[in-house]
């Protein structure tokens, strides 16, 4: 049987941490007559620099044909660039090879180019055959090291493969339907957990829980939930797993709900969903600065009484007067219910004092540009933040640092980027499916 393989071109190819990377593996193995490949706009640059990935495969296959198109593609996570591209190619392939069998890489690139390989496999009229390449330590490929053939040998790293080995072991599959469909749906994931999509993600995996883990299951749903952010049921879920302390670093019972808020407010600048941001931004802002307000004060109780029915604070002005007096003459204006404005007030009294509790002024500069314009059909956004000379980013990492200052050493770093941890554990478990 005479064979042709097509095959993107990514990251871990050609050689990856001292082992073939899917493509070269696959040439190993199958010892194709021709191989095509397409490259991404990233890869062809390297590719014209080095013309590594044909060296590779012919060290291995002299005889061997390779093929190549460059194409303009930026942006190698869009499922439409390539779609009429892999077609197009495989239309010629067969043209070119009527009588080979043709193996498509399903490994390398994106996940977005592994799905539409796989759909090219499922829709088209020809006999394509599918292959897996799995790496070699049976997991994510994430942390391990790639080759850079710029500075690094290529003949003498292929010289010293451990793929070399006799007794290196085979790591092609050929995934029937039931494969396709799972390898899909995993790239698909994969690619809705890199754009922090969890609602997606899970209910992908909810309508396909045959093909999976019941514990992927959960992982997702913990990310949905977490997202809201939904403590309770995120919690329960986190509890059934392994990982617990990994999701919860922080377990105080006052920083923990704070944290779970600022992780969900995080994800919406990761969207770039600027409006619900702000919102949540804000809210959180606030939430910090009572907190910041009430200990500068001595408590909220030295100048406010709670309403037993609703738990509402409103001013005592005798307390005031008692506990402090030069602070009566910022509130006098002031309706007696304790709202958001009359902590910013007590903070204009607290600077008067010599004592301001800095950092949100630009946090409520954008609230109140976003209030002034509440009516109109405009949505935040960059710009809008340049204006106050910030930017998402640097209002989240602000917020972080007032977060670790008011809970002190009961913060753990990590717990800022539990959904990078979350991406990781579901990754890990996505590539253990096989």
């Amino acid at each position: 049987m005479e064979y042709v393989l097509l095959s993107a071109i990514g990251d871990s190819d050609p050689i990856r941490d001292g082992y073939d990377g899917p493509s070269l593996h696959i040439v190993r193995k199958y010892r194709p007559k021709k191989v095509y490949l397409i490259f991404t706009a990233a890869m062809q640059k390297r590719d014209i620099d080095t013309n590594c990935y044909e060296r590779a495969i012919c060290y291995l296959e002299k005889e061997c044909i390779v093929d190549k198109t460059y194409t303009d593609i930026e942006n190698a996570s869009d499922f439409d660039a390539f779609h009429n591209l892999f077609s197009e190619t495989i239309n010629r392939i067969r043209l070119e090879n009527p009588e080979a069998k043709i193996l498509l890489n399903v490994s390398s690139g994106t996940p977005q180019m592994n799905t539409t390989m796989c759909l090219e496999v499922v829709s088209h009229s020809l006999l394509l055959q599918p292959v897996q390449v799995s790496s070699p330590n049976r997991s994510s490929n994430v942390n391990t090291s790639h080759f850079d053939p710029y500075t690094c040998d290529l003949e003498d790293e292929l010289h010293n493969l451990l793929d070399n080995l006799d007794d290196a072991p085979n790591r092609c599959s050929e995934p029937g339907l039931i494969g396709i469909r799972r390898s899909m749906i995993r790239n698909q994931v994969k690619s809705l957990i890199i754009n922090w999509e969890y609602k997606g993600a899970y209910d992908l995996i909810n309508e396909n829980a045959l093909l999976f883990t019941e514990r992927l299951k959960l992982i997702l749903h913990h990310a949905y939930l977490r997202s809201l952010p939904e403590e309770k049921g995120a919690e329960d879920i986190a509890k059934m797993l392994d990982v617990y302390y990994a999701l919860y670093p922080v377990r105080n019972n006052d920083a923990k709900p704070v944290c779970d808020y600022y992780l969900a407010t995080s994800l919406r600048m990761k969207r770039k969903e600027l409006n619900d941001f702000l919102l949540r931004v804000s809210a959180l802002a606030e939430h910090l600065l009572k907190m910041e307000v009430d200990d500068a004060l001595g408590g909220i109780d030295t100048i406010a009484d709670e309403n037993s029915k609703n738990g509402s604070l409103s001013i005592n002005h005798e307390k005031v007067a008692k506990n402090h007096p030069n602070l009566a003459r910022y509130l006098d204006t002031w309706a007696y219910n304790i709202n958001t404005y009359t902590y910013e007030s007590i903070n204009k009294y607290l600077a008067n004092q010599g004592m301001e509790i800095s950092g949100y002024n630009e946090i409520f500069d954008l609230r109140n540009k976003r209030n002034d314009s509440a009516h109109s059909i405009k949505s935040m956004s960059e710009s809008d933040y340049k204006d106050v000379d910030t930017t998402p980013e640097m209002i989240l990492h602000n917020l972080q640092l007032k977060i670790k200052s008011i809970f002190g050493k009961e913060i753990v770093s990590s717990v800022f980027n539990v959904f990078e941890t979350i991406n990781a554990i579901v990754i890990k478990e996505l590539d253990s499916i096989v």
